[in-house]
């Protein structure tokens, strides 16, 4: 039974990786959103949605050039419930308080539904600039039409 749980197992975790000199290969944004048009790696946060509700985690911890993916989940808790797949997710930088410049967030910029993106893992995905502190925080919103608005916030950790 190992053996052909292991048959089916190995090569189904080895499809979802792709290497090339034995690098794993990464997603890289269009050079329109990534001013190097490479990227470093990435940080993904989840925004789960649905009847009433928008979670996100409070604090993502992101690093300096490297994308930071926004993974939509909406939920439908049964057939009676309105089907959000189609729901606008808009992300935007909000402005920082203190010393920061006006513009320090406007990086953070991405709109789309769940339908409307284009890869298989249902993302939308910013860039993070190379030359922010570390320690910097990022605010930021999430608002998800006929929902609501949330504002978590990003930590630059390296």
């Amino acid at each position: 039974m190992r053996r052909i749980l292991i048959i089916f197992l190995v090569p189904m975790l080895l499809a979802g990786c792709c290497t090339t000199g034995g690098n794993f290969c990464k997603r890289s944004l269009p050079s329109d959103v990534c001013a190097t048009g490479t990227i470093s790696g990435y940080t993904l946060t989840g925004i789960a949605y649905g009847d009433s509700s928008l979670i996100v985690v409070p604090i993502s911890h992101i690093r300096r050039d490297t994308e930071w993916r926004f993974r939509l989940q909406p939920i439908k808790l049964d057939s009676d419930y309105e089907d959000y797949k189609d729901a606008i997710v808009t992300i935007e930088g909000k402005t920082a308080e203190g010393t920061q410049p006006a513009n320090h967030n406007a990086w953070i910029a991405a709109s789309g539904s769940y339908r409307s993106t284009a890869d298989e893992a249902h993302t939308l995905a910013v860039c993070v600039p190379n030359d922010v502190p570390k320690g910097t925080i990022f605010k930021y919103s999430v608002n998800v039409d006929l929902i609501g608005t949330i504002d978590p916030r990003g930590d630059v950790e390296k």
